[in-house]
């Protein structure tokens, strides 16, 4: 009696293994049938069960169709489990044959629902949210791309700018250098203000000589953009580098003669290099060259008021110079 009894058990469990792996198979084909919801119910039930729990099979399934519910809700939460559930098969079984044959194609999927939310976050102005996804973006490309299941995931620059932009704009300064300089590396040549965001996260940093090289990288990746100009006359004044701030001047007075704000501005400037005052205003030390400063400043504040006779700026800073 203690046989046929022993005998009844150990068939019912196996009936148990064999009626749970069944869910998986109902799973999946759920799933082709685009019966998401029956799909979903049939292997978490699979996963509850301790003959299917740690299959690798189960929870590859479970990758699949929450990653069809995450491409079809376009939904980052269940893009993030669907990686989970890939990752937990390919921990069990890294040589899976279905993932060998359709895992490229799903990172992707995840990538993007991943990618796609933090673009929309971005433009929503959800800095936080925004810097989020697109780093949990990467982190399935990087892992992915650190397996040899007979695929890449190519490096997407645009999106490693926009992940350092929203990271800077998130207050998460490290980061945002760490990508933007990333996307510089990358020659990213989507948008200059990559360059700008970057010169002034060295600017913040104190750090002159990135600061200067990523100016120097702007001007020539975009060499009609005149901000760069502007910002290396910046950097050159806020380092003390007068000299180099004065050939740039008259580099730019040269090319624009006839330019009235050109004059002014260069006026002033050379103005303030020869009367230079501490920030609370307080007079400094004259430069070894006042007299030759002094004369090149006179003589542009008298070019800008003969090119606009009426500007009160104009003017007044020359009344000024000459009292």
């Amino acid at each position: 009696m203690k046989k046929l009894l022993v005998s009844f058990l150990f068939c019912s469990a196996g009936f148990a293994a064999v009626a749970q792996r069944g869910k998986v198979n109902s799973a999946e084909d759920a799933l082709k049938n685009q019966d998401l919801a029956k799909a979903k119910a049939d292997i978490d039930e699979a996963l509850q069960h301790e003959k299917t729990k740690d299959d690798a099979k189960t929870w590859f399934v479970k990758g699949k169709v929450l990653e069809a519910m995450a491409t079809k809700d376009k939904s980052a939460a269940l893009a993030q489990e669907a990686f989970q559930a890939y990752k937990t098969a390919l921990d069990k079984n890294a040589k899976m044959p279905e993932a060998l044959l359709t895992m490229n194609q799903s990172m992707y999927n995840l990538y993007a629902t991943i990618g796609n939310a933090g673009y929309a976050n971005l433009n929503d102005q959800k800095w936080d949210s925004a810097y989020t996804n697109f780093k949990s973006a990467f982190e399935v490309a990087d892992y992915y791309n650190s397996k040899d299941l007979g695929g890449k995931l190519p490096t997407d620059t645009s999106m490693t700018f926009y992940l350092g932009y929203a990271a800077q704009q998130a207050g998460q300064k490290e980061a945002a250098l760490q990508y933007l300089q990333k996307a510089a590396d990358l020659q990213f040549k989507g948008e200059p203000a990559l360059y700008v965001i970057l010169a002034q996260a060295y600017e913040e940093k104190g750090d002159n000589a990135g600061w200067l090289k990523t100016i120097e990288e702007g001007k020539k990746v975009f060499p009609k953009d005149k901000r760069f100009n502007d910002m290396e006359m910046i950097y050159y004044s806020k380092t003390g580098k007068t000299a180099e701030l004065l050939t740039m001047l008259e580099k730019k007075v040269e090319e624009n003669p006839n330019d009235f704000q050109t004059q002014l501005d260069y006026a002033i400037r050379v103005d303030n290099m020869a009367n230079p005052r501490d920030e609370q205003g307080n007079d400094l030390p004259k430069p070894d060259n006042y007299e030759e400063l002094m004369n090149k400043a006179e003589a542009a504040y008298k070019k800008s008021v003969e090119l606009n006779a009426t500007d009160p700026t104009a003017n007044f800073q020359l009344g000024a110079f000459i009292f």
